[in-house]
């Protein structure tokens, strides 16, 4: 990945509005400007699906193609003083295609070439929605930056869209447990990239805040995970807790927090198959699981229903 490159052209056919758009000389500073619904969010979008190979807002195939077209081009050129790149991607309904200098290539092979964030007035959702976009934020930005962190990326929506499934067709506990083992260090993983990035960025936000306010403002940040205990997360509110954990105890948080909610799954559709691992067996009951400390601490609480 380099820096020094700069977005030189730009083409667009069939994309949203755009039956055909042409862009060239693009400058360092580009403003557009345009009445409403004219199509200057769209130009930012596609620049965006080029450059990040992901969009700001929704990147199904049939709502980027424009309403009867049979599939949408998108192009680029990439320039610096060492190099000329020509990227293209290619939008059908149910397919993606990419190339680089007219070979064809991997989504993630094209990721990371020239880094690019947009903000929209969408992304007040960061500070008010729920935590989903938040990590789809850090993730999109995070697999640009770092190939490790795409990979780690990939590797746990994969394994994840296994789970659903599994859990979809009501699987055995033993195929849960074989997608869990694969899942809990990847999942680890891909949290200790989150939290890195995240600092990385917090610690050049709290500068420029810093310069912006002439120092008499402080940003202050934390990082809470959704698996933390409620006592630790409100003092994750005042401290950066995750600076203090280490990789392993990451991982058991991780493993503790799998576990806690393969329970609540279980349960959900009737106690027998949750309790019967731990040798608790009843017939017709209603039951609440307690984890107390981690997976050998466990209490289940049945009221017959006779």
């Amino acid at each position: 990945m380099a820096n020094d490159l700069r977005i030189q052209e730009v083409r667009l056919a069939g994309f949203r509005n755009y039956r055909s758009l042409a862009l060239g000389n693009v400058g360092g500073l580009t403003i557009f400007v345009g009445p409403n619904a004219t199509g200057k969010s769209n130009v930012v979008e596609g620049i965006q699906l080029l450059c990040a190979h992901g969009s700001f807002r929704s990147a199904r195939g049939r709502d980027l193609i424009m309403w009867g077209a049979p599939f949408a081009r998108l192009e680029a050129r990439f320039v610096s003083d060492s190099r000329d790149l020509s990227v293209a991607t290619v939008i059908e309904p149910a397919s993606r295609s990419y190339t680089l200098n007219g070979k064809r290539r991997a989504a993630q092979d094209l990721q990371g070439i020239l880094p690019a964030v947009a903000f929209s007035p969408d992304d007040l959702e960061l500070a008010k929605g729920s935590q989903t976009p938040k990590r789809s934020a850090i993730d999109l930005l995070g697999s640009q930056l770092s190939k490790n962190h795409r990979v780690i990326r990939r590797d746990y929506e994969k394994l994840l869209r296994n789970k659903n499934a599994l859990l979809k067709d009501e699987a055995s506990d033993v195929l849960i447990d074989s997608v869990n083992d694969a899942l809990i260090p990847v999942a680890a993983r891909l949290h200790m990239y989150r939290i890195a990035l995240f600092r990385n960025l917090c610690g050049r936000m709290a500068r420029i805040y810093g310069d912006i306010t002439d120092g008499a403002e402080e940003l202050s940040y934390s990082y809470i995970p959704s698996w933390l205990p409620e006592d630790l997360a409100e003092l994750a509110e005042n401290r950066p807790y995750d600076a203090e954990m280490s990789k392993d105890e990451v991982l058991d948080a991780t493993a503790n927090a799998m576990f806690s909610r393969r329970l609540e799954e279980r349960a959900r559709r009737g106690c027998g198959s949750a309790c019967r691992p731990y040798g608790i067996f009843h017939r017709r009951a209603q039951c609440s699981h307690i984890r107390f400390a981690g997976p050998a601490a466990l209490h289940c609480a049945c009221v017959e229903n006779r």
